[in-house]
């Protein structure tokens, strides 16, 4: 699809987290390690106070606090895998690509978990409540119980990072057989969606006055800073007729989440 040439704050900030993050659980915390993804954060110097919240120095204080504080993680899980990405059936013919940032099981009892990594300028009970039903969490959660046959739990790793200090905050998330079936249904009633859009897609054309796949979702346009493609949608009916060449400022770019960015 598009996307801007222009590189997403955000996500520039999430990859380099995740990078720390995988440096420091490959290398069981070592103090080598934790000073060896410091250094990540560095491409970001320029960045100053510029966006607020976002910048090295907050990454780096926030790393150095997460490592202190959960150090003892690879005393409590052993790592099993970190950064894996794969792919689940969920029908004949249908299947669901991911990527898992750690992949663990406990010492004590062997029960299997995935650790999820996230970012945020803030949480709180709205925040926290949104993982229990989370289609990510759920695909992970399914894809260990479809491929192992391991009824696993996922711990949303949450780090806050605010203007001048760090929350950290952990979700542990639970599906039962009964809610993974009702996970099932729901992702593939929205398969079964986007299968119908493409195929309304592949009967359109430039020549349309309207393009009538994919319908707009104006309840999103403030999300995330609001949306790249704003201005398109309000002046163009049928984005087919450009549809060639990328306008002015994206370019062509196609996400695979096996791979990293």
């Amino acid at each position: 699809g598009w996307r801007s040439e222009v590189p997403s704050i955000h996500l520039t900030f999430g990859r380099l987290w995740h990078e720390a993050l995988e440096s420091i659980y490959r290398n069981a915390f070592s103090v080598q390690a934790v000073g060896d993804a410091l250094t990540l954060f560095d491409p970001i110097e320029e960045w100053g106070d510029r966006y607020g919240n976002k910048s090295a120095a907050n990454a780096r204080a926030g790393l150095i606090e997460y490592a202190a504080r959960y150090a003892r993680d690879v005393e409590t899980y052993e790592i099993d895998g970190v950064e894996e990405g794969g792919s689940v059936l969920i029908a004949p013919d249908r299947y669901l690509i991911f990527n898992k940032d750690i992949r663990a099981h406990r010492r004590g009892d062997g029960k299997p978990i995935i650790i999820e990594h996230k970012t945020a300028s803030s949480t709180g009970p709205t925040w926290s409540r949104q993982w229990a039903l989370s289609l990510q969490v759920g695909t992970y959660i399914y894809s260990e119980k479809i491929e192992h046959d391991l009824a696993v739990d996922c711990l949303v790793n949450c780090t806050c990072f605010l203007k001048a200090a760090r929350k950290f905050e952990r979700v542990l998330c639970m599906r039962s057989e009964e809610m993974l079936k009702v996970w099932l249904v729901t992702v593939n009633a929205l398969y079964s969606e986007l299968e119908f859009e493409l195929q309304v897609l592949a009967e359109c054309g430039p020549q349309d006055t309207v393009l009538q796949a994919f319908p707009l979702n104006p309840s999103a346009c403030s999300s995330y800073a609001g949306c790249p493609y704003h201005d398109y949608c309000t002046s163009w009916p049928n984005p087919l007729r450009y549809a060639p060449e990328p306008p002015l400022g994206f370019t062509i770019d196609f996400w695979n989440p096996c791979l990293k960015a």
